[in-house]
């Protein structure tokens, strides 16, 4: 027995349209599996993935976070992509997708003027989330490709963790903003101070001391970042 898509029995000799696939269910947007016994058609299989139900809102959040756009690029036939794409209101669609298909249009995208961040968990991803200014794998359902191709892994399969990956990191980069100029004006103080003979040397290490516990303070702030995703996030992350 041997089961392909219906590009792969065009391949192997076999026209799809003597699998009888009702006209129904070909318009319906599942993915259809052709099955051959001993080189004749047997049977097929109508598959769908549903949409994981965070999934709209994570895209909501992104766009209120100034994403340009939201693409998907996946191997799926042009009617099962066109439903998802529609339910999630994307700007933009590429169906059918080889691997070195999706390489070339994150490159397009790049061409356009625009940094990419790509989300992807298959073998078919991997080269894709290499070829993006930022590649994000999906560890919990991810395969080994994806993961070692990629800049960042989410240990849960919550979608919601793309929109929190992209506020930590500008909150982050905010902490660290303020923690280098916070350490220009006490070295800057200290210095002027010092020059002006108005600080001691153990006022001068007081002061030290008293910045570097501010920016640890500072940056403690971070660690409760993400708290009220946390259940949601451990609901989803796979039990060994």
């Amino acid at each position: 027995m041997r089961a392909g898509t219906g590009e792969w029995m065009l391949e192997a000799g076999v026209d799809p349209l003597r699998f009888a696939v009702p006209e129904a269910v070909a318009a319906e947007g599942f993915s259809l599996v052709y099955c051959l016994v001993d080189g004749e058609p047997s049977g097929w299989f109508a598959l769908a993935d549903g949409l994981r139900p965070e999934a709209e809102a994570a895209l909501t959040e992104l766009r209120g976070q100034g994403a340009a756009r939201q693409v998907m690029v996946t191997g799926d036939r042009e009617v099962v992509a066109r439903r998802v794409a529609g339910e999630l209101h994307l700007d933009e669609l590429r169906a059918g997708q080889l691997p070195w298909e999706k390489v070339a249009f994150v490159e397009e995208i790049r061409g356009r003027g625009y940094t990419v961040a790509m989300l992807g968990d298959g073998v078919n991803d991997g080269a894709a989330l290499a070829a993006a200014d930022l590649g994000i794998a999906v560890a919990a359902a991810g395969s080994d490709v994806a993961l070692n191709s990629a800049s960042v892994a989410l240990l849960s399969a919550n979608l919601r963790l793309v929109p929190f990956l992209h506020r930590l990191a500008r909150r982050t980069r905010a902490v660290v903003n303020q923690n280098l100029a916070l350490g220009l004006v006490l070295v800057l103080g200290g210095l002027t101070a010092s020059g002006l003979g108005r600080i001691t040397p153990v006022g001068a290490a007081v002061l030290y001391n008293a910045g570097v516990l501010l920016v640890l303070l500072n940056s403690a702030r971070l660690l409760r970042a993400g708290e009220e995703l946390a259940p949601a996030v451990a609901a989803s992350v796979p039990s060994n």
